[in-house]
């Protein structure tokens, strides 16, 4: 079913973008008043001058604004979002705001790592608990033809899922247009598998091209704060789509943001024989390395993309699987061979 929008949705829905847009021609005095800012460093941070860190600020409103003013003009209410309780209800804004609300800290205070995933865990579990629209109780796998019962871990593996969106879409976020355009591309995979929500994953879109213009041209930044209040609110409809809708698997889960994923495991291993905490950042992402490379963001686009496509052609997880994480270990050693050459 997809939802169709009354009068009153529509005039709500225009009235939050109207003042969406404001906030970007008003970037200067807003980044002025907030003083959040990301200043280059010239070793991880490239860019030429001190950029707002608002984006996130802004598609947190407007989404928190639709969250609160829209299901009052629906039939269905909070079942729009998957919430058959004022309990799930309050603690999903709850758990929304607290998790925008640690992404901002950490941009303007710098939070220590494992501070940060302690309490990224600790929220995530709360929400997991009280919500069993959300959780995991089962293990779906397509290619296996096996279903893996898992009751009673069922919030901590939900919890842990959901981290693990949030840090890896964190890590893979480098270069202008690359969190926006790898959240977009979810949103629209998220709508195919899922249109009933349809209208409210547009309305999202819609925030993030209009962000993506401005940050192209490296006027805004998302921040921690967007790039963790954006994985959180996607992260929640996946988990509610597998589990309520029906029409996910595991495999196709895993396939969304494989990647990403995969970029954060060699990232993280890396460090960890190295020496150092598996969180500390440093130069060895994917886009990082693809740094001098021209069309970079579209390269990186397109292998990002690449595993689920081919799935949805093919339907064959071992080959979705595979071929994404050759051309992804043919990148990643033909780079590191050039830099060792030169």
């Amino acid at each position: 079913m997809i939802f169709k929008f009354s009068n009153h949705e529509i005039y709500s829905i225009i009235l939050i973008f109207f003042f969406y847009l404001i906030c970007y021609f008003k970037l200067n005095k807003i980044s002025k008043f907030i003083n959040l800012y990301d200043h280059p460093d010239g070793v991880r941070k490239l860019h030429k001058s001190k950029t707002p860190l608002l984006g996130g600020i802004f598609i947190f409103s407007a989404i928190l604004l639709y969250l609160i003013i829209i299901p009052y003009f629906l039939d269905s209410g909070f079942k729009y979002f998957y919430l058959y309780s004022y309990k799930s209800v309050i603690l999903f804004y709850l758990s929304f705001v607290l998790i925008f609300m640690l992404g901002f800290l950490d941009d303007k205070y710098s939070i220590s790592p494992d501070k940060k995933l302690i309490i990224l865990f600790g929220i995530c579990y709360l929400f997991v608990i009280s919500d069993n629209t959300v959780r995991i109780n089962d293990i779906r796998v397509n290619f296996l033809n096996l279903t893996l019962e898992i009751d009673k871990f069922s919030p901590i593996f939900t919890s842990i899922f959901i981290v693990t969106f949030l840090i890896l879409s964190n890590m893979f976020d480098g270069i202008n247009g690359q969190s926006s355009i790898f959240f977009i591309f979810t949103l629209i995979i998220l709508g195919i598998f899922n249109p009933s929500i349809i209208n409210y994953l547009i309305f999202i879109i819609l925030l993030l091209l209009v962000f993506l213009f401005f940050n192209i041209r490296s006027k805004i930044f998302l921040g921690d704060n967007g790039i963790y209040a954006l994985s959180f609110i996607i992260s929640v409809l996946y988990l509610k789509t597998y589990n309520v809708y029906g029409n996910l698997v595991f495999d196709q889960l895993i396939l969304i943001s494989l990647i990403p994923l995969i970029d954060m495991v060699r990232v993280s291993i890396s460090r960890i024989f190295k020496g150092k905490n598996p969180m500390i950042p440093d130069m060895r992402h994917i886009h990082h390395l693809l740094n001098n490379v021209r069309g970079k963001l579209t390269i990186l686009m397109l292998i990002t993309i690449l595993p689920i496509t081919l799935y949805y052609f093919l339907d064959n997880f071992i080959i979705s699987f595979i071929i994404p994480i050759l051309i992804y270990i043919y990148l990643i050693f033909k780079k590191s061979k050039n830099e060792i050459l030169h």
